[in-house]
């Protein structure tokens, strides 16, 4: 066992060796991280198994990643850093399982390599001892080694905004009164991955049924993820504040402290919203959490309608609804029944629901390159067309509504699709960050909203704008005032003027104009 364990070792060092050679040519690292690797590698072989498997896993685990995201996004783990920090942070179940078809057959055969040389290499410890200079060396060159690429990723969660921000939280109040005339019923809807042009073909044939419907032509997110999008439509948080936590609460507070019932529907399991990134910071103010996923399969949204119908008919509260919708998110493909599946080429290929076969069917793709294109946006829009009609159906509920009812739709970011050559990530077109975003006020709403908030609504809807003006302008709507409240972030206040360029986030320390993307 042995002589088993020696040649494991052995062969654990010679793939790990190849594998940042190959990285090495293909300039995904640098010279001096393959050296220093290389070094660690060749002088943990006299290690004894435990610092022996503290080099060759984080090192191979590191590897293979970047063998991965070259072949998915030509991009090193490295550059992806910031991505891979909000995936991390913001991904549920769902999306998890939804990602896992993307890594191939080979990815999968080394990592599998992993456990199988880390059960091998315990039975061999080397006769000859290295001196503790020797240890020193080694540690020093290890974290300074290829594993350093790691260090952005690592950052966001060594990175702490203290507790003085969650202190300050926690004892924050909004103080605010809803007047007589206030809305009974406040709807947010919030998507996923809905780009303006393609959410603005769709819905147009709905747009007559809608008498005091307000879209905005000219609206963008200031992030291209979730994760930092969704806190500047649900919180007073503004883009120059880059802190992880906000020390002010949510609109569900405000709401609930102006004496609504808040309702948070989601597509995941209740446990997510126990996980402590900024969103579910925000989740957790809510006052009740309805799941609407579906186990069966990826079509969530079509179950948002009876889960919202049977709120408003059974309680009769004044309430504050949040829906975060499934959208359009990645994969494009399960976003929507076959029936849906108009333009052709398409990537659905006739999948009615995800089985263990299809999944396993996935490993054998290919990766999209821009030649796909077709194949990618026509999928795109079918999935669109699906979310639109479900988006319509939930506005026509709420217009319905005898008591006075606001209905607003935003997506939380848009997504690149080969605009510049690369599918979602980087975020680097205008694509990404263009969103549909629309208010709806139902008969008795619109009867009890003064004329002055309306006409100021109305002339602002070609302006410049960005998600930071929704959360007072969903409030001056619903009827609620409030004593710090910035007038000017409420579009019902003004006829703002136009905004000049807007400064958007590719990623974590990459800011430029919108304008200029």
């Amino acid at each position: 066992m042995k002589k088993t364990s020696f040649w494991s070792r052995l062969v654990f060092s010679i793939t790990l060796f190849f594998l940042l050679s190959y990285l090495k040519i293909e300039g995904m690292i640098l010279l001096e991280d393959w050296i220093i690797s290389v070094f660690c590698i060749s002088i943990s072989f006299f290690f004894g198994p435990v610092l022996f498997l503290t080099t060759h896993i984080p090192l191979f685990i590191l590897a293979v990643a970047d063998l991965h995201l070259k072949r998915m996004y030509q991009l090193s783990v490295f550059e992806a850093a910031p991505w891979i920090s909000m995936f991390i942070l913001d991904a549920n179940v769902s999306e998890i399982q939804e990602y896992l078809p993307k890594i191939s057959m080979a990815e999968y055969a080394l990592l599998a390599c992993v456990p199988l040389f880390s059960a091998l290499v315990w039975f061999y410890h080397p006769q000859k001892k290295l001196s503790k200079p020797w240890y020193i060396i080694f540690w020093f060159a290890f974290l300074t080694s290829y594993l350093s690429h790691l260090y952005p990723t690592a950052s966001v969660f060594l990175s702490s905004n203290g507790k003085n921000i969650l202190n300050a939280h926690k004892e924050f109040k909004f103080n605010p009164s809803a007047s007589e005339t206030a809305a009974h019923n406040v709807i947010i809807i919030i998507g996923e991955s809905h780009r303006y042009s393609e959410f603005h073909e769709a819905f147009q044939k709905y747009r007559k049924e809608f008498n005091d419907l307000y879209s905005f032509d000219n609206m963008i997110s200031l992030y291209a993820n979730t994760m930092n999008s969704v806190p500047l439509i649900l919180s007073r948080k503004k883009f120059q504040n880059t802190s992880f936590y906000f020390p002010e609460k949510s609109l569900f507070s405000l709401f609930e402290e102006a004496g609504y019932k808040t309702y948070f529907l989601h597509y995941t399991d209740s446990s997510d919203i126990t996980e402590k990134n900024n969103l579910t910071f925000i989740y957790r103010d809510a006052n009740n959490f309805v799941n609407f996923s579906s186990k069966k399969d990826s079509l969530h949204d079509i179950r948002i309608y009876d889960a919202l119908n049977d709120i408003l008919t059974n309680d009769h509260h004044k309430k504050l609804i949040v829906i975060k919708m499934i959208g359009i998110h990645v994969d494009f493909r399960y976003r929507y029944p076959a029936a849906y599946d108009t333009r052709k080429p398409s990537l659905k290929k006739n999948i009615k629901k995800r089985t263990f076969g299809s999944k396993i069917q996935s490993l054998f793709e290919m990766p999209l390159s821009p030649k796909d294109r077709e194949k990618v946006l026509n999928t795109y829009k079918n999935a669109m067309d699906y979310s639109v009609e479900i988006i319509r159906s939930l506005f026509d509920l709420v217009q319905k509504q005898p008591e006075s009812s606001l209905a607003f739709f935003s997506s939380d970011h848009g997504i690149c699709i080969f605009e510049k050559g690369t599918l979602l990530l980087p975020p680097n077109c205008k694509e990404a960050f263009h969103i549909p975003m629309m208010f709806n006020l139902n008969p008795e709403l619109r009867k009890n909203t003064v004329p002055e908030k309306i006409k100021n609504l109305s002339c602002n809807t070609r302006k410049s704008l960005s998600q930071e003006y929704v959360f007072e302008t969903i409030v001056s709507l619903a009827g609620i005032s409030y004593p710090t409240a910035d007038k000017s972030f409420d579009l019902t206040a003004e006829c703002i003027p136009d905004s000049g360029k807007r400064t958007v986030q590719k990623i974590p320390g990459d800011r430029s104009f919108y304008e200029d993307l």
